[in-house]
């Protein structure tokens, strides 16, 4: 039974060291782009951690994010199962959200860029004010509120590209050190020389010298 117990609370810290800490994610509008179907779409400077990425969202899904959160937020369940419900709720539901229009000028858009740059910076703020290990225990028991964030800003799917070239990266190295210590080994071979330990024996010693007379002198003292 204790060892079941600490196997699977072994289990969570891993899962909760290895998970996203969403108490440093930053979002910031970073401009605005016209799509092929003529919607606007408005790209988004993603950072968490030490990693920054970027993400296109339309109005409407950025629309949809709110409203999936705000209801959320109503649930009982999730009010009294979420540590950090009281740092990241309060007075969400009041944030000003920009409204539809049916026309947009150029002067809407800007309007529009600013007011989801500040729905964002408050969300943000929200989450950094949580504690970072509490807010990771939450994330890995399933907590809907932040896995609805982490998917919509791609968290989950940024940090495993980034340990992909981690992982690539390091592969590369290891190769490069194996070639090294290869080349280091050979040069070491071609400066060995055999010796005549007595009569019908013979042992190879290496040295590392590259030139066989320095290798000679080396025996002689």
């Amino acid at each position: 039974m204790v060892n079941a117990t600490r196997s699977k609370c072994m289990s969570m810290d891993v899962s909760t060291q290895s998970a996203p800490d969403l108490s440093t994610l930053q979002v910031k509008v970073g401009e605005l782009r016209l799509s092929p179907d003529g919607t606007w779409l408005y790209l988004l400077q993603v950072t968490c951690g030490c990693a920054r990425w970027q993400v296109a969202k339309r109005y409407s899904e950025i629309r949809e994010l709110w409203l999936e959160l705000s209801k959320t937020l109503s649930d009982n369940a999730v009010q009294s199962s979420c540590t950090e419900h009281c740092h990241f709720l309060a007075g969400f539901e009041q944030d000003k959200f920009p409204k539809k229009h049916l026309l947009l000028t150029q002067h809407k858009l800007e309007a529009r860029a600013s007011e989801l740059d500040q729905f964002f910076l408050k969300m943000a703020m929200r989450l950094n004010l949580c504690n970072p290990i509490q807010l990771q225990t939450c994330r890995v028991r399933g907590c809907e509120l932040l896995s609805l964030i982490a998917k919509f800003f791609d968290v989950d799917a940024e940090q495993a590209k980034n340990r992909s070239a981690l992982g690539f990266s390091r592969s590369i190295s290891m190769q490069r050190e194996v070639r090294r210590h290869n080349q280091q080994f050979s040069k070491k071979r071609r400066g060995s020389i055999s010796v005549s330990m007595g009569v019908g024996l013979s042992r190879r010693f290496s040295f590392g010298f590259q030139d066989r007379h320095c290798a000679v002198a080396a025996l002689a003292q």
